[in-house]
C-alpha cells in the first residue's frame, strides 16, 4: 500500500514540473503568435489612421501653414506607437523569463 502511494506522490510531482513548463511554454506560444502579431497591426492601423487624419494638415491643401503641426501631430502618434511597443517587449520578456516551479 505504502509503494502504491509512494508512487502515485512520485507519479503526481513528476508531471507537475512537466506541466509548469509546458504552461510557459504555452505562454510564449500565445505570445508569438497571437498577441505580438495582433499589437503590431493595431499599432500600424494607428499610425495609418493618425496619417489620414492629418493628411490635410501635412499636404498644407487650404495654404494655412499648417504643415508643421500635421508632422507634429503624426510624430505624436509615431511616439505612442514606439512606446507601447516597449511596453510590450519588456512584458513579453519579463514573462518569458518567469521560471515556473511547483
Amino acid at each position: 500500500m505504502k509503494k502504491k502511494i509512494s508512487l502515485l506522490v512520485f507519479a503526481l510531482a513528476t508531471s507537475t514540473g512537466a506541466f509548469a513548463q509546458d504552461a510557459r511554454s504555452a505562454v510564449n506560444q500565445i505570445l508569438d503568435k497571437y498577441a505580438m502579431p495582433i499589437f503590431l497591426g493595431f499599432m500600424l492601423i494607428g499610425i495609418v489612421t493618425g496619417l489620414v487624419q492629418q493628411w490635410d494638415n501635412i499636404i498644407d491643401k487650404d495654404n494655412r501653414g499648417t504643415r508643421k503641426d500635421g508632422l507634429f501631430a503624426l510624430a505624436w502618434y509615431v511616439g505612442y506607437a514606439l512606446i507601447a511597443a516597449i511596453v510590450v517587449s519588456a512584458v513579453t520578456t519579463a514573462i518569458s523569463q518567469i521560471s515556473l516551479q511547483v
